[in-house]
């Protein structure tokens, strides 16, 4: 039992951190707060405070110290981490980020429940995040609605960090594995879909959920009373499982469905999901683009030296390790490409899921069937002999069209098109620091090509003119279309003729096997990098 030392704790705390609300612990062992900068109010972390009944002895100090340097370098698809600690052998402190203003518990108390989309939104985000866990020996997360989070900048749900173990007889911790969240995100499933299920004693009493076909309800139960639950190796293969009961399609045959419609040199290219769902979810907090002012670029010395020796680059793809997440296309050059081909095409055209139907729609679009220019404010659409010409306002394209810079089309009379100009944040070039030459010329923004429907491979391009924003869309899925008035995670630049990242939400973007991001230092990005944005990680490939 804890003995009531929050004088002492404020004495330890000091100036820096005042003590401002109490939250509901995780493990007995621990009590939970909220501290605020005396100097700045908006600021606010987590502070988990504990004082064990006997002095903690060298080796649990030694054994919490390793786990909280840890813990103090998360991989971004957790999405917490610790900030700073003191451990000594008759009190622990530690202190990590504030998730988000809104719990997950408030959040369903206003809306009741979260449509299926959302909830898997949800649900597909926070797996990451107990994988990524589970794989740095992390304790056990805190998944449940008291210390989940939603963050307001992109719409999502965040964990807290949880309480270190004191590693004490009373308080040993078995290594958790990613199966073991398999349970509590089931009981998180019925949760946001407004139908908690009682978890008393180990004993549930399954009930199902109207909103959930058969096979998920099915799944759902399973997990929930361990009925076949050792049969999850982790909780990404119970949360596949969960959302293609519904249609009865594998992840294993989702990830066919793009590879077996493409020739032997497309396959080399990309293989990734094709399946697009749309989702609504909470708004995201409204903010100004330019939230971030226009501060200084950084470049660090092994990107400014590779830089130094690489020639220009045209085209540069990212491509996803996750079934759920988009193919982008970065495009520096004077026309972008649109078609069925990913050998031949910037912005890969192709229907989904798989079906004779589907499979007959795709081949009707050439491999390269449209190009795309952006001259003098206009948007010139380019076709030359396509058997299946493209419809603009329902007229054919004769080799040449001129429209607005932002407008639709048919591309092979059939796939819906948008292309949408978006003009930079700043007027002119960005300050970057100790870089050879300044950059003073105007930031004219990119042309965004993305499909107008559902139904479709899962892929954007942009052809980047200066700079273009990467935003999170209300699905939890990467996408260069801004919702209104939101600041990006980051933005992608030409500069020198090459393609950089700058991370504006630091802790959303990583360079893996490489340094930590920061906020404005630019990352360059060549053939064979892997980064992270968000819970999804990339690998960037030239191409044509």
């Amino acid at each position: 039992m804890l003995r009531p030392l929050l004088m002492n704790l404020e004495e330890i705390l000091g100036q820096r951190y005042q003590i401002i609300g109490r939250l509901p612990a995780w493990l007995e062992s621990h009590q939970r707060f909220v501290l605020q900068n005396p100097a700045s109010t908006s600021e606010r972390w987590i502070l988990s405070y504990c004082v064990p009944e006997q002095p903690m002895s060298p080796e649990s100090l030694l054994k919490q110290q390793r786990l909280i340097e840890i813990m103090t370098k998360p991989p971004v698809a957790l999405l917490c981490r610790v900030i700073e600690a003191d451990i000594q052998p008759d009190y622990q402190l530690v202190i990590s980020e504030m998730p988000g203003e809104q719990t997950l518990r408030e959040l369903l108390q206003q809306r009741k429940s979260l449509s299926i989309d959302e909830a898997e939104a949800f649900l597909r985000m926070l797996t990451e995040a107990c994988e990524s866990a589970a794989l740095q020996g992390w304790p056990r997360l805190p998944i449940d609605m008291a210390h989940l989070y939603l963050d307001g900048r992109i719409g999502l749900p965040r964990v807290a960090v949880p309480d270190v173990p004191i590693f004490d007889e009373s308080n040993v911790v078995a290594p958790v594995e990613a199966r073991d969240y398999v349970k509590p995100l089931a009981a998180l499933c019925c949760e946001f879909l407004g139908h908690p299920q009682s978890l008393r004693g180990g004993n549930v009493l399954y009930q199902s959920i109207s909103q959930l076909a058969t096979g998920q309800n099915a799944v759902l139960r399973r997990a929930l009373t361990n009925e076949d639950r050792m049969e999850y190796s982790g909780a990404r293969i119970f949360m596949n499982q969960l959302f293609t009961a519904f249609d009865g399609v594998t992840p294993a045959e989702k990830m066919r469905t793009l590879t077996e419609t493409m020739s032997s040199e497309d396959r080399q290219v990309i293989s990734a999901d094709a399946v697009t769902v749309r989702f609504t979810v909470p708004a995201v907090r409204q903010t100004s683009s330019t939230a971030s002012g226009s501060a200084p670029l950084l470049v660090l010395p092994a990107d400014r030296e590779m830089a130094a020796t690489m020639l220009p680059i045209k085209r540069l793809r990212l491509l996803p390790d996750s079934e759920d997440a988009p193919v982008f296309t970065l495009v520096n050059d004077e026309w972008l490409t649109m078609g069925r081909s990913a050998a031949e095409a910037d912005f890969i055209a192709q229907f989904r899921p798989r079906s004779n139907v589907n499979d007959g729609r795709s081949r009707r679009i050439s491999r390269a069937q449209t190009r795309l220019q952006l001259r003098d404010g206009r948007l010139i659409i380019e076709e030359n002999g396509a058997v299946n010409p493209s419809l603009y306002e329902g007229a054919i394209i004769h080799e040449k069209l001129e429209v607005h810079a932002s407008d639709s089309f048919m591309l092979a009379g059939l796939y819906p098109m948008d292309a949408r100009y978006v003009a930079s944040d700043y007027k002119s070039g960005r300050e970057i620091r100790d870089w050879p030459k300044p950059d003073v010329t105007p930031m004219k923004g990119a042309l965004i090509i993305s499909a107008g429907g559902s139904g479709v491979f899962l892929c954007e391009a942009a052809m980047i003119f200066s700079d273009v924003g990467l935003h999170f869309s209300k699905s939890g899925r990467p996408w260069f279309r801004a919702e209104t008035n939101t600041r990006p995670v980051a933005r992608i630049h030409v500069i020198a003729g090459l393609f950089w990242m700058e991370p504006v939400e630091a802790n959303m973007i990583a360079r893996l096997g490489g340094a930590k991001s920061k906020r404005h230092e630019l990352i360059l990005m060549h053939d064979g990098n892997k980064l992270r944005i968000g819970p999804y990680g990339y690998t960037v490939q030239n191409f044509l």
